[in-house]
């Protein structure tokens, strides 16, 4: 990723959904036609005082050929939305699928709650590539 991803929100007092969307550069010039998988782990958003958000979910992941270059479409059997906390497959590419370079674009989702403190709140995302679907 060419950045850390990041998004804000403004506390109103109502329940809010703050979504992200990186764009994941995910590279199969091996040849073997064995698929491949993305997992995702989270902690906890922490504002370093006490208060905590939830780490979200994934609601939604979409692949597509890098812009000029060709490749084998991936199909992808993850079922959405999913709960982002330990490590978890989000995306996979299926045997003799995912080949050649592919963008793969998951949708994360945070819930926060009206009743939040405000605050800068962070949180360590973890990707992993992994071969096999």
């Amino acid at each position: 990723m060419p950045a850390n991803p990041t998004f804000s929100d403004t506390l109103d007092g109502t329940d809010q959904t703050a979504t992200f969307a990186p764009i994941l550069g995910v590279v199969d010039a091996r040849g073997s036609g064995a698929g491949w998988n993305l997992t995702v782990s989270a902690t906890s958003f922490s504002d370093g005082a006490g208060h905590t958000l939830a780490p979200g979910t994934i609601t939604a992941a979409s692949a597509a050929c890098k812009a000029g270059t060709s490749c084998t479409a991936a199909t992808n059997a993850i079922t959405y939305p999913l709960t982002v906390r330990a490590a978890a497959k989000f995306f996979n590419a299926a045997a003799n699928t995912g080949l050649g370079k592919i963008d793969v674009t998951p949708t994360f989702s945070g819930s926060i709650p009206g009743n939040s403190y405000a605050g800068t709140y962070t949180s360590t995302v973890t990707l992993a590539a992994a071969t096999g679907p």
